[in-house]
């Protein structure tokens, strides 16, 4: 092709793809439309600071560019990592909206000046809504705060769900819709350090909540019986009418129902996540343990004196057990070690009591009932009433159970025989998928029966010993 020719061929090409190149440059502020590149922190982090580091980036372009930058550009390499942020954006912008979002903030402001105070002025945390909780999440380079915040939203949004149905749902109570506080710290180190700038307040423990300000304390290493249990002290303070003074308030109510639901099983089902109550101990089902860490078995070593080091602590009598307030807590926490043993009996006393109150039956005859509600199930929710309108006292078992006099000797003495029994059908190994299973259902691992009718009796059967062959008589000297 002679030069003339290129020349006019060169000419086309500029000429139909110049205005290409222009319809494909436009202004970068337009292009961010009004997005705020310092609220890119409610992506998680990397998305964050990869959002973070192009804004900055392309910004720095576009003034090199006079303010333009080329769309298509753009949206192959950060484009939709920008809607993502946007969306984001919208849905906090949403939420704070509404009432409950302003109040969130200003709870979210104010726990973390709080917080920060007791742990030091550089520590930073990022705020996740999850309604009604307002998750605060430390920052560290060991996690991604989106991911902590939205798994323990998950837990406690399960605990609750499972609260509703089991409690205020057959009492006709509503759901607690206000903001709720929960702290997330990045270590136990840290979570030690919060408690001990608060007086003390949760030291010693795994976590905490506080009836105070309604705060619930966690740190990363906390697993999910922990978040559980201390989430359910939130929904039962934040559902009591008129709650009484913490120190007045039942000890062995408030951790026994903590660990009903604290240690729930959470299943997968098509429908979504469920967390199912009521179960046995893993611990205590579990023929590897040999720890003293599941309840009832907790209950036999201190029933049987076999840990030294509680000397004589045995479990509680059940009339002493319903009296117990939290002020005997406090004591109890500055008794050492025998104080840590009283304490441990309440909160597996307390639990394994509603146990019972919600499957204790037997027949006439004295074989225990399964798979049917307890003969005390309405008391207990005669009980739970009473208690979440803030009317607990010392007398409220006994009148909720309707006993007459000296019902309550006849019930404890069912309460202990059937802690003996539950723990005994344990040992013989009838338990199906963490439930108790009649003698007729009881199999080893290979499939075969290893049950007895009087495996279900609620009253041991006496052993049979051999008769001891008389001694002949020896003579004196």
């Amino acid at each position: 092709m002679r030069p003339r020719a290129w020349a006019f061929a060169l000419a086309v090409i500029v000429a139909i793809t110049a205005p290409m190149r222009a319809q494909d440059l436009v202004s970068w502020e337009e292009l961010l439309d009004g997005f705020d590149e310092t609220e890119t922190k409610y992506l998680p982090k990397k998305e964050d600071a990869a959002l973070s580091a192009l804004i900055e980036t392309w910004t720095e372009r576009a003034e090199r560019n006079g303010g333009k930058v080329s769309r298509a550009e753009w949206e192959k390499v950060g484009g939709a990592l920008l809607e993502k942020g946007r969306a984001a954006k919208a849905d906090y912008r949403k939420i704070m909206a509404t009432d409950w979002g302003r109040d969130a903030l200003q709870i979210a402001i104010m726990d973390r000046d709080e917080v920060k105070n007791r742990l030091s002025a550089k520590a930073k945390f990022r705020t996740r809504y999850h309604p009604p909780y307002v998750i605060l999440v430390q920052e560290s380079e060991e996690w991604e705060e989106h991911a902590k915040a939205a798994e323990i939203a998950g837990y406690l949004a399960g605990v609750r769900a499972a609260f509703k149905a089991e409690v205020l749902d057959p009492l006709g109570r509503p759901e607690a819709t206000k903001p709720v506080p929960v702290v997330v710290l990045a270590s136990m180190q840290d979570y030690e350090v919060y408690c001990s700038a608060g007086g003390g307040k949760g030291m010693g423990q795994l976590a905490h909540y506080e009836p105070s300000n309604n705060r619930l304390v966690i740190h990363k290493s906390c697993d999910m019986s922990t978040v559980l249990h201390e989430g359910t002290h939130q929904l039962v303070r934040s559902t009591v009418r008129r709650p009484l003074p913490w120190g007045a308030d039942a000890f062995w109510f408030n951790e026994g129902i903590a660990e009903w639901f604290g240690h729930a099983r959470r299943v997968e089902t098509k429908d979504g996540v469920v967390y199912e109550t009521g179960l046995l101990d893993r611990n205590d089902v579990d023929p590897k343990n040999a720890t003293y860490s599941g309840r009832l078995m907790t209950l036999e070593v201190l029933r049987q004196g076999r840990n030294p080091a509680w000397k004589d602590v045995r479990p509680f009598t059940l009339a002493d057990l319903i009296r117990q307030t939290n002020d005997r807590k406090d004591a109890y926490s500055k008794e050492g070690i025998e104080g840590n043993a009283r304490t441990l009996a309440v909160y597996s006393q307390g639990w394994f009591l509603i146990y019972f109150l919600n499957r204790f039956d037997v027949t006439k005859e004295g074989v225990v009932k399964f798979g049917v509600p307890g003969r005390y199930q309405e008391g207990w929710k005669k009980f739970l009433a009473a208690t979440l309108d803030g009317a607990w006292n010392k007398d409220l078992f006994e009148k909720s159970l309707g006993l007459p006099p000296g019902g309550m000797t006849k019930v404890s003495e069912e309460f202990d025989l059937y802690t003996r029994f539950v723990w005994r059908k344990i040992r013989k190994g009838h338990v199906k998928d963490q439930r108790l299973v009649p003698w007729t259902d009881a199999v080893d691992k290979d499939g075969k029966s290893i049950g007895k009718p009087e495996d279900d009796l609620l009253r041991a059967p006496e052993s049979k010993a051999a008769p001891k062959t008389p001694e002949k008589p020896t003579k004196k000297s």
